[in-house]
């Protein structure tokens, strides 16, 4: 077992305690099987068939995801991403449904009781915050390589968070040319964080920080800072680069705030770096692959039309050329390669026989296999089947609960990149609006600086913002509008609420003003009366057939 392994340093240790542990398990198998003792937990039984010879390895978190296991999994899984299509379609829909159409936007939710300003002055600062951040946000004002926008930023890190399991995001403050804001998001991709020099692991102890992996952290996990590697280490081009660490701090060593964030998915206690999205699915999505390569290739040789002439009657191989020379008959070639074509006739030579075995495709059983795999998939991924393959032709109930659980997988994604990345880029935006910027007069006078510094409950206040999404999709919006209204009229909702459940990425207040404004353009038209639109009875009856 561990002896056919080529195991080196302290890891041979712990292969070496570990061979005994079973050792040991199995001996006192061996014992209670002698007393007809057993645990009470199948789990744990030794007596039960399927589990006699299952003895998976136990080690700590970053052990269990150690740097080896990574340089071979994340290249397969972004070779999944990039190559499998259904690999690509997993993390695209977790990928673009997190993100929306047109990403996650800020709206800015000034707190007037702690911050002691009138309703008018709120909506002042508000609207101030918001108009800078879109600015911030739009065209490439905030990527560092001014390649992309806020949008992109955000779908780029999901990808690397989803593909590569982790991903680090570094900010600056810099301005170039004549920028108007010193912000600059930076993403870099989590193989470049490594110990500097490849070297070991090293663990942290009383006033001194230990590495792991790339992360220096102190005694109780926090992270500290972290090396990253000047170039990707399989960068071919600039190889010096490849050798070259830089540690990046965590925290800012003026203002000492946050300014590097790592990414990843959560995981076990401890766990340093993050596992992939794809990890545990490379074998189904590779075998899933090869199953439809091998079913579409015989059904391709299936659709070829050959016929095969035998020579049956003895016949001379040989034929007499224009000057009556006996020469070789090309049809009768034992050595010519017999292939399939379409609308194809073969000749074949003496003693030769085509026997062909009948592949009956297309494979009838195919797609329900295939959709098996599907549904398995997509439980393992939390992701349902009919929005993983976009098929919802099973019934309307189906397809609604597709929706409502893919809905709260996503809720679930996008309260993490708002809590991990998008709370503190606006934090440090704000900040450095506020401090680096000639600010307005007006604006001036609505803020206590002084209470920003020394009053956290003030800060949080003033700097409050919530970020939302657009909306997956709806399979019926009339039925959805209808219970939005249902919500309302009972009292049971806001209107804020249900315009964000419908629309995704509006709220009630720019609503509400932009249908002032074209109600108001409407009656200058004369236009104050809105047209009912009719349904027939022949459309409400197709609706009807189309639900069942």
């Amino acid at each position: 077992m561990i002896s056919e392994r080529k195991i080196e340093g302290e890891f041979a240790k712990k292969l070496e305690a570990f061979e005994q542990f079973v050792l040991n398990l199995k001996e006192g198998s061996r014992q209670k099987i002698e007393v007809a003792v057993d645990t009470p937990f199948d789990g744990a039984s030794f007596m039960v068939e399927a589990l006699q010879n299952y003895f998976p390895f136990s080690s700590s978190a970053n052990d269990d995801l150690n740097v080896e296991d990574r340089k071979v999994m994340i290249p397969r899984c972004r070779d999944a991403y990039n190559n499998d299509l259904l690999g690509k379609a997993c993390v695209n829909r977790v990928v673009k449904s997190t993100v929306g159409v047109s990403g996650l936007n800020a709206k800015s939710t000034v707190d007037r009781e702690v911050t002691g300003l009138t309703r008018k002055q709120t909506k002042k600062l508000q609207r101030f915050f918001n108009r800078a951040w879109k600015r911030f946000t739009k065209a490439k004002n905030c990527d560092v390589a001014a390649q992309d926008n806020f949008k992109t930023i955000l779908k780029k890190l999901m990808l690397a968070k989803c593909v590569d399991g982790d991903v680090l995001v570094n900010t600056i403050s810099k301005k170039f040319g004549n920028e108007e804001f010193f912000l600059k998001i930076q993403l870099i991709e989590g193989e470049r964080v490594s110990n500097e020099g490849e070297t070991e692991d090293v663990p942290p102890i009383d006033g001194q920080n230990g590495i792991t992996q790339g992360i220096e952290h102190n005694l109780l996990g926090r992270h500290v800072a972290y090396f990253v590697r000047e170039a990707h280490p399989g960068d071919t081009i600039d190889v010096s680069r490849v050798y070259k660490w830089k540690r990046i701090p965590a925290y800012g060593e003026a203002t000492g705030r946050r300014r590097v964030f790592f990414i990843s998915p959560f995981g076990r206690i401890d766990q340093k770096r993050g596992v992939p999205m794809l990890a545990v699915a490379l074998d189904k999505l590779k075998t899933i692959k090869q199953y439809s390569r091998h079913e579409l290739l015989a059904a391709a040789l299936q659709a070829l039309y050959t016929v095969f002439v035998k020579n049956i009657s003895p016949v001379d191989d040989s034929i007499h050329n224009e000057n009556n020379n006996i020469v070789k008959n090309p049809r009768f070639d034992q050595k010519k390669n017999v292939q399939l074509g379409s609308g194809t006739v073969a000749y074949l030579g003496k003693d030769q026989d085509v026997t062909m075995a009948d592949p009956t495709r297309p494979n009838q059983n195919y797609e329900a296999f295939q959709m098996a795999q599907y549904k398995e998939l997509g439980a393992g991924l939390d992701i349902p089947y009919e929005y993983l393959i976009y098929v919802f032709n099973t019934s309307y109930t189906a397809a609604r609960a597709s929706f409502v659980q893919i809905d709260a997988r996503v809720k679930d994604e996008r309260f993490d990149l708002v809590s991990d990345f998008c709370l503190p880029i606006w934090e440090l935006f704000i900040l450095e609006l506020l401090e680096q910027h000639e600010l307005p007069d007006y604006i001036e006078d609505l803020i206590d600086f002084d209470r920003l510094y020394s009053d956290r409950d003030y800060f949080d206040s003033l700097i409050g913002v919530t970020f939302s999404g657009s909306k997956i999709g709806s399979i019926d919006e009339v039925k959805d509008a209808t219970s939005a209204k249902i919500r309302l009229e009972t009292g049971v909702s806001e209107y804020d609420k249900e315009i964000n459940n419908i629309h995704g990425d509006q709220d009630f207040e720019s609503i509400t003003e932009r249908l002032g404004e074209q109600k108001e353009k409407r009656d200058s038209l004369g236009l104050t009366k809105i047209e009912k639109s009719v349904v027939s009875p022949k459309a409400e009856e197709e609706r009807a057939i189309d639900e069942e």
